[in-house]
Formats: C-alpha cells, structure tokens, sequence
C-alpha cells in the first residue's frame, strides 16, 4: 500500500542544514524498510531505486513496487527516462506520494545508455532540457537531476548544469566519475567542484563515502551542500552517526520493519550480507549465505535460527547489544515474498522447528492456517508411520519424512515417464544441462531410474553456452563437475560458435527489454543442432511444474492460442526424430528444491542476469500469489490447460522447413533466421516489433557485417547424424575379439592401421 507522505520540504533542508547526508539510489535496495532505518542515523534525504518511467506509468503492478509511508521523509522518487510525457505522466502519478522528483542522468549500465536513458542524458543536454521543462510543468514538488561528469569534455557538464539550473532544477547531484570508470576508481574532486561553482542551486557530491572522513573530506575539496552515499550506507546504513560498523540495534530494525513491510528474501538477505560483511571471514561468509537461499517458513518464528546466526556473528563481533528473538516482536499482519530458492537451513530441520517449505509469501494468516500448515518435532510419517516427518507436501498435503520423499518423488517421476511413453527402450537420450537445480536432479534421477527399472538407455549432457559472462561460464563448471559425478558423457555448443553472438553482444545490441525472446529461440534451436552432433534420439529438460503453469498463464494472458495448444503437452517432437519431453511436468519447483538439498546435490543457484526484466517474472509472482492462497493452483492450471482444445474452426499454422536453414518452423524463414538477420542490419528489433520495410524476403540472403556466423544447414545435420548413426551399428557389430578401427572405417575386420592409412 502507498501512502500519502507526511510532506517535508527538501528546499528548506538545504537553507537550515549545512552539510546533508543522503542516500542515494540504490536497484533493489534503496526501498522503504532500509530508507526507514537510515531515518534514525542521520540521512536526511532517501532516494527510491530507479524506476522506468515509461514501465510505472503503464503498468499496476510496476506501480506497487513503490511504497512509503509517513516516516518515510523525505523521499526523492528517481526516474529513468528518454521520452518527456513519460516522465511527466510518471511524475504526476508518484507526485502526492513524494517530496521530490530526480531524473537519472547518470545509470552507467550498457543497457540503459542502450536504451537512451542514464548516463546516455549526461551527454545530451538538449534531451535532459526537454524532460526538465515536461516534469517541471507536470507537479509542483521539487525536482533535480543525477549527472556524471562527461568522459571527455568537462565544458559539457558545466552546460548541462547551467541549463538545467535555468529551467528551475532545484538541485543537482553529480558522480564524480564518467560512465566508463570503475568504482574502485577515484573521485574526481575537481570535476564536482567546478560543476558546484558553476551554479548557485544546491549540489550534491556522489561517490566514494564509506566514512564520515570521507564526507568531510569531500566538503573540504569541493564545497557541496550535501554528500550522497550508496555501497557505504550498504555495508553501515550507521555510518553518518558515527558508527563505524554496523551497529546490532540497526539490524534488529531492518530485520522488523523488512518483515513488517514485506520484501524479497534475496534482498533482505543480502542487507544483512552487507551489513555484516566486514565482522565475517570468508569462510563464515560462505556459510551465511548457505543460510537463507530456501527459509523453511511456516511462521515468523521460524526465522529464530537464522536470526540467531545474525545475532552471532555479530555479537562474535564484539559489539554488545541486546537483541529479541525474531517471531515474538510482530503484530498483526505481515508479508515477506520470497524468491523460489534453492536451499533450505539445515538448523531448522536439525532442531524441530516449524518444517513447511512456504516460499511464496507470508499472507494474512489466522493462528488456525498457521497451526494446521506446521509439523511438530515428535510427528511420525504418514507413509511409513514410524520416521520422523520433516516435509509437508504442497501436491497432496501429505507429511513425511526424507527416505519416503525420496521414494515417492522418484516412482511418481518414474511412472510420468512409463504412462507417456515417453522412451523406447535402447533410445540415446541428451540431458538439457544448465547446472541449475531442475536440470542436476533431473540428471540424477534419470541416472539412478536407469539403473533401478534397466531402461536400457544411454544418457548424455547436452548443455548450451548462451555466452553470459558471470551467470553461464560458473554455471558450465557446475555441469563439468556433474559429468563426472554422474559419470556421463557431456557435449557444450555455444552461441557464439553456431551464431557468432553471445548473449552479452545481443543484450549489447538490443537492451534488456526483449533480450529473452533472443536467448528462448537460440537455446532451443541450439539444443537440436547438439542433439544432431551426437545423433540424439530424444532431448529430456528439466521444466517442472511450475514452469508449465507459468508459461499456461503467458499464454492465455498474451492470446496466444497455438503455443496455448502445445505448452501443456509432456512429449513434442523437435528436429526431425528428435523428441522432446518433460519428465518433471507434474514435479513441483518445492519438491525439487528439497531433493537437491536433502540429497547434497551440486547445482548453481544464481539467477540469469538477464532474466528479471521477463515477461514470464510477472507470470511468475502471478502463480505464487495463487500458491499462497491455494496450494494446488498449480496442478489445477496445468490440468485446465490440458482440457483446452482449440476449435476445428481455428487455422492454427503449418510446420514447414526454413528456407535458409532448414530448421522446423511455421513461416518461410524461421525466427532466429529472422533475429539474426535483424542483429547483422542493425535493427535488432527486427524480429520481434512488425516495423514497416523491415520484413525479411525468402529468397534475399541476410545483410552481413562480418559478425554472424552462418549457422550449418540442417539438412547437412541430419546427414551427418545419420552417418554416425550407421558407423555405430556397425562398429557395435564388429566380434568381441576385434580391434575398432580408429578410422571408423566399413569393415568388420580392419586393416587401416596395418596398411598405414591411420
């Protein structure tokens, strides 16, 4: 809820205090439980995290991320924007709610200088003179603009600030570093000075405050009206009063107010990361984080042993405060939507404690849901009737305890595959591999069904390199340290190597927004090609439960009616023989989870850092809020989307082969023909907006820059699969007392080696 903020006036602030402490914005972080706590440490103005004006002034559930009250003063709302009557419409909506508007001139992110926003506006006065005038004629609250200084020519800084102060720019911040600058690297001092000199409004300086020498040093050097931190107020949101770590009672108010309020458990995590950071080794580092990537959460006590871990390392610190248990200070209603996560505390399972797996969001519950949804230390399986239970089960309700989760897990995932028939028996199956949890256990469970029904398969991992520099290079080790754990062959094709992209270059090209319809078209795609190379009879992927639902709701919400008649299908057909389907179709993302942590499984568990921007995100929070009210929505989506039948009457469209590449698709040129093309001309966007004069002709060869690779036709793939495919029949029927021809060579009986020819 939003609400109307008890008003403050910025512009007094500056006449009556000297020297202002501010917080600067901060993504993700800079929301109102931390704005809140550092009310009580000397910051005087909070900044929001920087909101996409176009994205908030169109979109509810964009405008919901925003929240505040009334001790949440002053708060200064930062927008992001390249179109002057998105800002001004953004601005008049959070006007009532806010103490000053900040257009950010100074975001130095490759996808927002894409994207014409950020640091792109420092270069351009003319554009930040028009947004200036539109948000200045739209509200009546003070407004500023954010700036770094200009990577080359300083004059330029000087006129942005001059024009903006002419327009009626109440004050300005400036980074003392350009966009292209590290920051470890120093502040400019004379850069900030120069632009303060420049203008008789208010300036503030940005960069390089972790201490109150720091801000004092920076008053020294340049004479500001005001310091603004944001990686200092992180790791000690104490540090303008004085402390210089963070203090335990600033904890213990951040962890309140962030249940209170409600925020997502990888931020309050990281919080609690940052403000501890310092008073931890790397080692104790590493287990913290281990701490809370799953909360096993049935009430708000079950926090107890990891606040306790907090209030440990802490007090481990030296530094003597009291803090209450977590769970016995809360009143009333409280909300805290977490993220699906991949770990769960061992410490709440050792000790008892409430034991339901809720990752989806504390609700307005009574002490009667809390009470039935909670499992006592002394509660015997339902299954077994004599282990303890450890696991409620969001499917069926039932509880029970590890060994016979194992079991059920297994033959319910076991008899998803026999019902469907969904192998032949001696079939070559390829793995989709990505390191993350649904692909690891699947490969584990495949392994270990295999062994224990004799399949009579042959496995593989097959995994593809989107090229994400710090997401897909770690999560590719993850996958070679699974190949020999599980002791399977292993087959890597990489973007680059089949387009000559990396998902890097695309997102270089084409910005955040739409970077994974990109990565969806070329993964699947990629996926066959290396299931061709290995002569692949069937591609298995680890899309569960919650995968089907979600993308059940996408494409009801989008109209989409033939993806809507396939999505639910567990068996598709991809390349030519080459079959498809998903083992965990009825295997919840919970249940997952728990097998790869009770089973000590190695998984990466970091999210793409491409993905919080998709569309599925929405789709996503969506089904969880269905969760949290109705813990079988998401079977009940998956069977309700199973019993749609699109009508006779509909003209759904054909399957055909590309004419460029020969891949399976619906129109004369298939989509990563298309996006390729639209990447090599330089429009992008081709492939995904319908722009006149940019429609792709069948016969017209694409446009090249010396870029793209021309992927290998598939026609060619199929041959050369094929051949493998005979060469194997035929080296498997060579007489147990023979020697292989390393050649690979037509007869049972070789002689290549003795004639020289190898």
């Amino acid at each position: 809820m939003v609400y109307e903020c008890r008003r403050q006036s910025i512009l007094q602030l500056f006449e009556d205090k000297p020297n202002l402490n501010v917080c600067a914005p901060m993504v993700r972080y800079s929301k109102g439980a931390f704005r809140e706590v550092l009310r009580d440490y000397n910051v005087d103005i909070a900044y929001t995290p920087m909101i996409l004006a176009d994205v908030f002034k169109s979109s509810e559930f964009a405008r919901l991320d925003y929240t505040t009250n009334d001790r949440d003063c002053p708060v200064v709302v930062q927008f992001a924007a390249h179109d002057p009557v998105d800002l001004a419409h953004a601005a008049q909506l959070v006007a009532p709610y806010a103490d000053g508007i900040d257009l950010n001139c100074g975001c130095p992110q490759k996808w927002a200088y894409k994207e014409c926003i950020g640091a792109y506006l420092s270069e351009r006065p003319e554009m930040v003179q028009e947004m200036v005038r539109s948000v200045k004629a739209a509200v009546d609250i003070p407004c500023s603009i954010k700036i770094r200084k200009h990577p080359t020519d300083m004059r330029q800084t000087i006129e942005l600030v001059r024009r903006a102060e002419k327009l009626g720019i109440d004050w300005i911040t400036v980074h003392g570093r350009t966009r292209h600058q590290k920051s470890t690297e120093p502040v400019d001092y004379e850069a900030i000075k120069l632009a303060k000199e420049s203008v008789s409004i208010p300036v503030l300086a940005n960069g390089g405050i972790f201490t109150l020498a720091d801000a004092d040093e920076m008053y020294n050097r340049t004479g500001v009206a005001g310091v603004m931190s944001a990686r200092g107020l992180l790791q000690n949101p104490a540090l303008f009063a004085g402390y210089a770590k963070t203090p335990l009672d600033c904890v213990e108010k951040y962890i309140n107010l962030a249940l209170a309020y409600g925020t997502p458990t990888f931020i309050f995590h990281h919080h609690l990361m940052y403000m501890m950071e310092s008073m931890m080794s790397g080692v104790e580092r590493k287990t913290f984080n281990c701490e809370i990537q799953i909360v096993p959460l049935g009430t708000v006590a079950s926090l107890t042993p990891y606040i306790a871990k907090v209030k440990a390392v802490i007090e481990n610190s030296g530094l003597q405060h009291t803090m209450h248990d977590s769970g016995t200070n809360f009143q009333g209603e409280y909300s805290l939507v977490t993220k699906v996560a991949q770990e769960c505390m061992q410490s709440v399972l050792d000790n008892g404690a409430p034991r339901v797996l809720c990752y989806l969001k504390f609700g307005a519950r009574t002490d009667k849901d809390v009470a039935a949804s909670d499992i006592s230390a002394t509660e015997k399986c339902d299954i077994c009737q004599s282990a303890r239970a450890i696991i409620r089960r969001p499917k069926t309700g039932q509880r029970i305890c590890k060994e016979c989760f194992f079991y059920v897990f297994e033959t319910e995932v076991h008899h998803t595959i026999v019902d469907n028939r969904l192998f032949n028996r001696g079939a070559r199956i390829g793995i989709g591999a990505s390191g993350g949890k649904d692909s690891t256990v699947l490969a584990y469970v495949m392994k270990t069904l295999n062994q224990r029904y004799d399949y009579g398969f042959e496995l593989f991992l097959l995994s593809v390199d989107e090229g994400i520099s710090g997401y897909r290079d770690d999560s590719l080790e993850t996958v070679k340290r699974n190949q020999k754990q599980y002791e399977l062959p292993l087959k890597i094709v990489s973007y680059e190597q089949l387009y000559g992209w990396s998902m890097d270059s695309i997102v270089e090209a084409v910005g955040r927004k739409n970077n994974c319809t990109f990565c969806g078209v070329f993964q699947r795609q990629a996926l066959d090609r290396g299931a061709l190379m290995l002569d692949l009879d069937h591609i298995v992927t680890g899309h569960n439960a919650d995968d089907v639902a979600e993308t059940i709701l996408m494409n009801v919400l989008r109209g989409d009616i033939p993806r809507l008649g396939r999505c639910t299908e567990i068996a598709t057909v991809g390349d030519g023989y080459i079959g498809r389907s998903k083992p965990f179709k009825y295997a919840y993302e919970k249940e997952i989870v728990m097998y790869a942590y009770l089973k000590r499984l190695d998984y990466f568990s970091t999210e793409c850092t491409y993905s919080p921007n998709a569309y599925r995100g929405y789709a996503r929070q969506y089904l969880k809020d269905l969760e949290s009210v109705r813990p079988s929505a998401i079977i009940d989506i998956i069977h309700a989307g199973e019993a749609m039948k699109v009508a006779e009457t509909v003209q759904l469209p054909k399957l055909t082969s590309c004419s460029r590449c020969g891949y399976i698709s619906s129109n004369a040129v298939c989509k990563a023909c298309v996006l390729l093309e639209g990447l090599e001309r330089g429009i992008p966007k081709m492939g995904i907006s319908k722009q006149s004069g940019q429609a792709v002709a069948v016969d017209a060869k694409p446009v090249c820059r010396g870029k793209t690779v021309e992927p290998v036709h598939f026609d060619q793939l199929r041959e050369q699969a094929l051949e493998i495919r005979r060469l194997r029949k035929q080296t498997t029927a060579v007489p147990s007392d023979s020697i292989a021809c390393p050649e690979l060579c037509a007869e049972s009986v070789c002689a290549c080696t003795e004639d020289g020819c190898s």
